[in-house]
């Protein structure tokens, strides 16, 4: 799956964040946030799709590019503030292809670190397939794939690092989701009448490994929008599609707490038949509308995320990026420059998730005339309680 694209972001006049800055709460929270910048040699263009804080503070991965004149980021990395950009170990130095290729990390285990992938495993570019490395450095094991797949994509895994959900892609393009552990290798997620393929969602598993997120499409390619539906596959109950908004049609899940109780994703309504913001609660759909930003065009974005409590929702648009709490929507560029982060020559973010605990958010942004990752770490409860007017008196 290709890297999200990049919206530019609208400018939003001074005196409304003046205004906005009034009525939060929670200005004297730290907020940090860090570009994550280029590897050696390589082009401003790459994005961080999951960030997590271990003991010796923050981790992050996601791709860059490396190599002059690739199509797209081309390679996995990793990245922390002492360390910066690094790219992950290479599988058996294979050469680049002619055109480069693409080669993702999704998300890290919360527990052993370890981090689900894809590589290249010759010089064709073609032939993909999901693997796993340990805590950010060596890689542990290309896994198999489904029979019949000729494509495959790590796309989450368990806090253990035992379990590995991904996608895969056969000879007529259909998307398969699977599910690996090591006992029992690639197995493919049950089908789902009517649909003719079903796509895991990145960063999509709960921490034990139990519960996965995706869409299912009636066509064999795979876009939020008419034809497609929110799934979910459980180790103990096995696949069912998630309800769609009342007067709805479709869905899509993009995001899912670490415990598996909440997910969060886009589907239609009568209000936004183009699309807005959903929340599952154990399966019970509700709505969250759309920013008055992205009203005229509604909102279907394929990445999202949300935190363990259910409270805090992350989401990109056509013109930017947000949160969504029990106060409301709200840009989150300015949710961060009012916690104090410095944001000089970024104009544009484009939000990837944010971490279980509402702490980091990620993705990547419009900076220094090429697209760069970005993680933003901010005190706890600040994004739960942004935008809380102040008690009068």
């Amino acid at each position: 799956m290709s890297p999200q694209t990049l919206h530019v972001l609208s400018r939003r006049a001074l005196p409304a964040l003046f205004l906005l800055v009034a009525a939060t709460s929670t200005l004297c929270a730290s907020t940090t946030f860090y570009g994550v910048g280029q590897l050696p040699g390589g082009a401003l263009n790459g994005e961080i799709r999951d960030a997590v804080v271990t003991s010796t503070g923050i981790l992050a991965t996601g791709n860059a590019q490396q190599n002059p004149g690739a199509f797209s980021s081309d390679t996995a990395v990793i990245w922390t503030p002492a360390a910066g950009l690094q790219t992950l170990a290479p599988l058996n130095n294979i050469p680049v292809p002619p055109g480069g290729r693409l080669v993702t990390a999704s998300q890290i285990a919360a527990g052993n670190h370890a981090i689900a992938a894809r590589i290249s495993t010759d010089a064709t570019g073609r032939a993909i397939l999901p693997a796993l490395y340990n805590q950010g450095g060596p890689l542990t094991a290309v896994l198999g794939i489904p029979s019949g797949l000729v494509f495959g994509a790590a796309c989450s895994v368990s806090s253990n690092g035992q379990t590995v959900y991904g996608f895969g892609i056969d000879e007529s393009g259909n998307y398969q989701s699977f599910r690996w552990t090591v006992s029992e290798g690639a197995v493919p997620l049950p089908a789902i009448s009517g649909y003719a393929a079903i796509l895991a969602t990145p960063r999509g598993c709960s921490d034990n490994g139990a519960i996965d997120i995706g869409a299912a499409s009636t066509a064999s390619g795979m876009t939020f929008g008419p034809g497609s539906a929110a799934y979910e596959y459980s180790t103990s109950s096995g696949m069912s599609v998630l309800p769609v908004a009342p007067g709805g049609t479709w869905a899509g899940a993009a995001g899912i707490d670490p415990t598996g109780t909440y997910v969060v994703g886009c589907g239609d309504t009568p209000a936004n038949p183009n699309g807005e913001i959903l929340l599952w609660t154990s399966g019970a759909v509700s709505t969250l509308g759309v920013p008055a930003a992205e009203s005229a065009t509604g909102m279907a974005p394929n990445f999202a995320g949300v935190t363990r409590n259910g409270v805090v929702a992350v989401v990109a648009g056509a013109l930017g990026s947000y949160i969504h709490n029990s106060y409301g929507w709200f840009d989150l560029q300015q949710a961060l420059v009012a916690g104090g982060a410095d944001l000089t020559g970024w104009n544009s973010l484009n939000v990837l998730g944010t971490n279980g605990e509402g702490t980091l958010v990620f993705g990547s942004g419009a900076h220094g005339g090429g697209t760069e990752g970005f993680v933003a770490q901010v005190s706890a409860g600040y994004l739960d309680n942004f935008g809380k007017p102040k008690k009068k008196g």
